[in-house]
């Protein structure tokens, strides 16, 4: 038997209430019980960081989070970085490059500073 836990997941400002099996990732938790599909699975290895979000500011590979660890924690993710109708920097650049942003660029103009994805 697979125990579920209610959590709550402070995703870009707004709750999301959801019921998870503890070993449920949090990329799996944002896009499958959150809705947010900016968020992306790749490699489901830590490396190639397309599942990279902000948690309690500092970059945070949710492939390799659990959804449970994230409560009472805030979490952004790419459809939080706008300012209204104006787009992030980062976001502009994945639109121009297609997605082709690399994974350091994030780590070097998130809030937060330098330490790069954990």
């Amino acid at each position: 038997m697979n125990e579920k836990f209610d959590i709550t997941l402070n995703i870009n400002g707004r709750d999301y209430p959801i019921r998870v099996e503890a070993r449920k990732t949090l990329v799996d938790a944002i896009r499958d019980d959150c809705g947010q599909t900016g968020t992306h699975i790749g490699c489901e290895h830590g490396i190639c960081g397309t599942c990279t979000v902000i948690v309690d500011e500092e970059a945070v590979r949710s492939c390799l989070m659990f959804a449970v660890q994230a409560q009472g924690k805030k979490i952004r993710t790419v459809e939080g970085l706008a300012n209204g109708d104006e787009l992030h920097p980062l976001q502009r650049a994945f639109i121009e490059n297609h997605g082709s942003v690399p994974l350091h660029w994030l780590s070097e103009h998130h809030q937060g500073g330098a330490g790069g994805p954990r």
